[in-house]
């Protein structure tokens, strides 16, 4: 949720109008943005790494798939032609 900082303002008012200056001073007046850059490196060494792991499985399916093609064309052939291959056993 966006602030603008009506909210600060609000509440050192009615700190001002008690007159308790304790929690004002203790209490930041700028919002602060931290960007969590450690949890954004971590993330990004893990993309890197699933990245590469997921090429790896890629290929691998790729290669397993062609292998496959080319099994089912040779069974396709083979059975296209069921008397000329060798003689088949009983």
């Amino acid at each position: 949720m966006a602030m603008n900082g009506n909210l600060n303002f609000a509440q050192n008012a009615v700190e001002q109008l008690t007159g308790d200056n304790n929690l004002i001073t203790v209490r930041s007046r700028a919002i602060q943005n931290r960007p969590f850059t450690l949890v954004k490196k971590m993330q990004a060494e893990a993309e890197d790494n699933y990245r590469s792991k997921i090429k790896e499985m890629e290929d691998s399916l790729a290669e397993t798939q062609r292998r496959l093609n080319e099994l089912q064309t040779k069974k396709e052939k083979a059975s296209a032609y069921p008397f000329t291959g060798t003689a088949s056993r009983s």
